[in-house]
């Protein structure tokens, strides 16, 4: 791990290793210092995943770690799916079901009803169903060589879609949506029968969405829900921009430093000065992590995300594909808050990271990995033994 992870410092761990740092420090000035000791804590464990993952691809190679977060995923876009076949919860308290109380929009009550599966809202679950796409979509690119592999990964994948409408998340669904099936075409280019396994998988779904819309009652909720956005631009960007004021608010008292780590939501409460008000933060990542960190943890935050993916257009294949997923979450997270504030969704940056650097230091041959296994991407150049 120690050698994987001076590897993985050159493609952007580096930038993650100094904001863990400057979260620790935050502890210093913190309003809740202890709120900032065990968010620092996690966040160094997360980044250590990523080395973890990042390993696992080097030395096993992709396939094997995109089929676990699948595996791990597929449960609970199927829980999803009963969720909304009954309209409610399917009785699976004892493994983590949240209990649906209609009359508390803050414990999954707005109506009408978004199924979460096991997770804490809808859109957690959408954020995690959606990198969940990209996994099956990359373990589909990874076995193209084996057709029934294939098609159970876009059996998969045909779930985890399901699944993810299912949540109704506006913006997830469009970002998914949209890389994913570009990410995909582009990664083939040119792969022949694999290629044309791949357009055939995507005129059918298209001709099953369209039957799918005809037919199934989510459709008028999801139709509801788009219109929800607002019939106007200044709509749209009003519920774009909820949250923001307060945030950019604290965001100005210290530019510089932030309130600290994981003490945004516990500031809010005293704008206005009442601590028994719930403040919801800006429905964005990057707004919240300059919150709480200040210019520092932002920019060292913003740069982490996009520094793998310079040279993207230029890359083929496997990397090009975990390259999309993350491209789809860094635009995602501009309309959410979870996957910062929540530290059981922050991990997901940390597997698409882990991702990332394991095929980018594995392409480019800069360590000793096993022999090819599995239809593992060809494109990149053989590794020295």
């Amino acid at each position: 791990l120690l050698r994987v992870g001076r590897r993985v410092l050159a493609k952007g761990a580096v930038l993650w290793v100094a904001l863990a740092g400057w979260a620790a420090l935050s502890i210093t000035w913190a309003f809740v210092p202890a709120l900032s000791i065990q968010s620092s804590i996690l966040l160094v464990m997360e980044v250590a995943l990523a080395v973890i993952i990042a390993a696992a691809v080097l030395h096993y190679g992709i396939a094997p770690v995109a089929a676990v977060f699948v595996a791990m995923a597929l449960p609970h876009a199927v829980i999803a799916l009963a969720q909304t076949a009954v309209g409610g919860t399917v009785g699976l308290g004892a493994i983590g079901e949240m209990t649906f109380n209609p009359d508390n929009p803050f414990r999954l009550g707005p109506q009408p009803f978004r199924p979460y599966a096991l997770a804490t809202h809808p859109n957690v679950l959408a954020g995690y169903l959606g990198v969940a796409l990209f996994q099956a979509g990359l373990l589909a690119y990874t076995v193209r060589d084996r057709v029934g592999a294939m098609v159970a990964a876009y059996a998969a994948v045909a779930v985890l879609y399901l699944g993810l409408l299912a949540t109704q998340s506006r913006m997830a669904i469009v970002l998914v949506t949209g890389v994913l099936v570009l990410a995909m075409l582009i990664a083939y280019r040119p792969r022949g029968r694999a290629l044309w396994i791949t357009l055939a998988v995507i005129v059918l779904g298209g001709v099953g969405g369209v039957v799918f819309a005809l037919t199934s009652p989510l459709t008028a909720a999801l139709v509801q829900r788009f219109r929800e956005l607002g019939s106007s631009w200044q709509g749209i960007v009003d519920r774009i921009t909820y949250g923001f004021p307060n945030t950019i608010t604290l965001f100005q008292r210290d530019p510089v430093r932030g309130v600290g780590l994981y003490n945004l939501l516990e500031r809010l409460r005293y704008i206005p000065p009442d601590p028994v008000s719930i403040q919801l933060p800006a429905h964005n990542v990057y707004l919240v992590v300059f919150a709480e960190l200040g210019v520092v943890g932002g920019v060292l935050y913003a740069l982490g995300l996009w520094y793998p993916l310079r040279g993207l257009w230029t890359r083929h294949g496997g990397q090009f594909i975990a390259g999309g997923a993350l491209l789809a979450f860094s635009l995602m997270i501009l309309f959410e808050y979870y996957f910062w504030s929540s530290s059981e969704m922050r991990m997901l940056t940390f597997w698409l990271l882990g991702t990332m650097w394991g095929l980018q230091v594995r392409n480019e041959g800069t360590v000793t990995v096993e022999a090819e296994q599995g239809g593992e991407d060809m494109d990149a150049a053989p590794s020295p033994a």
